[in-house]
This record gives C-alpha cells, structure tokens and sequence, in this order.
C-alpha cells in the first residue's frame, strides 16, 4: 500500500498567485549567486536540490488522496484533486473502459465533491465507479451538483457505471486486501474518518474533525481508532488559537493533532486540509511550529510531522523522516 496526496487544500481551491510564484523565483535566483550552469539539465538538476516549497507548492487542489493498492484504484474523496487522478488513470485500464475505482468519501461539502464532474474514467463506458459513504442519499448529493443549474452533464449521463454503497459507521468491509473501518468526526453535517490496513501497514485518513472536549473520557474512541497507525492524516486548518474562536466551523490544528498522535502511538503525522488563506510560507511556519511543540511537549515522541503536499507518495511500511520542506 502506497498513499500519494492528490489534493490537500481545505474549504476551496486555491491557486498559487502570480506574486507568490515571482516571490519564489526570487528566491531561487538569490540562491544561484556566484553560480554558472552548463545547460538546463544543470539548472534542473540544481532545482531538484532545493527544499520542495522553495521549488514548488503545497498546492491548491482541494481533497483527494489515493491508495495504491492491486489493479482497482481506491481514492479517499472527490475533491479537485481527482482530476489529475483521472488524467493519470485514464493511462492505464479504465482508458480502455475496464478499469474499476472505489472511491470513499467523508462527507459531501463541496470541497470534497467538486471534482468529481471532471473525472475522466466517469466518462468511459465500461469503467466501474462504486462510491462508498455513511451519509444518506448519497447519490441525490452528488445528482444535486450535477444538476443542469450548476453543471451542464447530469450525473446518468456519463457513461460509466455508477454505483453507491451506504456502509455503517464502525462496521468493518474489504476492498481487495484492504481491510476497512470509519468513524465519525465532530463536523457540521458529519464527517466520517476511515482507518485501512493490509499486511503492509495501517493508514488513517481523518480529515474535517473538531475537537473541543480533551477529556480522557471523551478522547478514548478516537485515539482507539488512530492507535498505532504508521500514517495519520489529520485535519490542521486552524492555528490552536483559531479552534478556539471558530467553535462548530469542524476544523482543527496540528498542535491538537500532535497530541492526539502522540498519545495514539501514530509514527507519522501529516498536516492537512490547509487554510486557503494561508500562503506555503504561512504553511511551512505552521509545520516549524508544531516540530518546535512537539520537542518541547512531547520530548520523547516518535512520531514525525510533516505536511500533506500534492505529490508526495509515502510508503506505510517504511520508516517516517522529517522532509525538508
């Protein structure tokens, strides 16, 4: 099992500017001074050598994570990451209409659904799409976005064969070798983690989670269903101080959710569903701080945190180190 982040921004999708890209040319050029390159291979070679944000971008596409596992894609949410998903799974069997995509979902606000219309294997007759999610009427709220109101294909008519499952929450099934389980989190509306493993690992995808009551008492399920995951994605859109002031917005933060990984047992922590008002420099010092935390509160800990970037593909059974971002 492999988990590749295909979208890890909260609330909307957000492009990089214009500005913050010039700001980071600006940078790299500042690096070069004194330096000659022989051609562009050197230039990239060069590039490849630098932190990721300072090359790139945590990225602006909402959520979506893959799991990648046999020959049937499995996908957590439906955000605007799913798009490039479905350009990339296109390349193999469901680019011939026989690939089958098993997509998990944690709730139906509309970052995590908006992608979905611009999902190419959904187009290609003979692919198989089943969506699995506790919420009721899940196939009238995916129907609903795709009313002619607000987008010019309704939901029958794409030619893929469209399946949706309501599973119950704490109720275990497979898919394939994965062994699969959810939880709910405290979010407007609900929103359900899922915890997945097979012989290689344990991954826990928690993302629009609140968590106002600390109490042992209260905090028993959730460190119960994060216990000992090799990677927990949790939701960090809010600085502690913000969780405070935005009571039942649903969100989280990274101090919140070092605590919680670290009494869990998580190995690996990752930041998620970034604040869209938050530029990768206001994001990488949000990481800074929750590592400078977590040696300070924690000085024992095992767990590393690092942040959710579009891109990255991690490895469960591997052991976590800090990126250099």
């Amino acid at each position: 099992m492999k988990i590749c982040i295909r979208g890890a921004r909260g609330s909307i999708p957000t492009p990089i500017s214009s500005a913050e890209i010039a700001e980071k040319i600006a940078d790299v050029l500042w690096s070069t001074q004194g330096r000659a390159f022989a051609g562009k291979e050197e230039v990239m070679e060069y590039l490849r050598s630098l932190p990721l944000m300072q090359r790139g971008t945590v990225g602006g596409n909402t959520a979506c994570i893959e799991v990648r596992q046999g020959e049937e894609a499995v996908v957590l949410d439906a955000g605007t990451g799913i798009r490039s998903l479905g350009s990339d799974l296109m390349k193999g069997p469901c680019g011939k209409g026989k690939g089958v995509v098993h997509l998990l979902m944690s709730h139906t606000h509309w970052d995590h659904i908006i992608g979905f219309p611009f999902f190419q294997p959904a187009y290609v007759r003979g692919n198989r799409i089943i969506v699995y999610g506790v919420h009721d009427e899940l196939q009238k709220r995916f129907e609903i976005q795709q009313n002619p109101l607000y987008f010019p294909v309704p939901l029958n008519a794409m030619p893929a064969e469209i399946e949706f499952r309501q599973i119950r929450e704490g109720e275990a099934f497979a898919i394939g070798s994965l062994r699969i389980r959810t939880m709910e989190l405290h979010h407007p509306g609900k929103a359900y983690a899922y915890r997945i493993e097979d012989d290689t690992g344990l991954f826990v995808y928690a993302t629009d989670g609140e968590y106002k009551d600390l109490s042992q008492a209260m905090m028993r399920p959730c460190l119960d269903f994060f216990r000992d995951a090799d990677i927990l994605i949790f939701d960090s859109q809010y600085t502690f101080h913000e969780t405070m002031l935005k009571e039942a917005w649903g969100h989280s933060s990274s101090i919140i959710g070092m605590d919680i990984a670290v009494a869990a047992g998580v190995r690996h922590l990752l930041m998620f569903h970034h604040e869209p008002a938050n530029q990768d420099k206001r994001i990488l010092n949000l990481l800074e701080e929750t590592r400078r935390y977590c040696r300070h509160a924690h000085p024992q800990a095992r767990c590393v945190v690092n942040l959710a970037c579009e891109g990255i593909v991690l490895d469960p059974s591997e052991p976590p180190v800090e990126i250099a971002f």
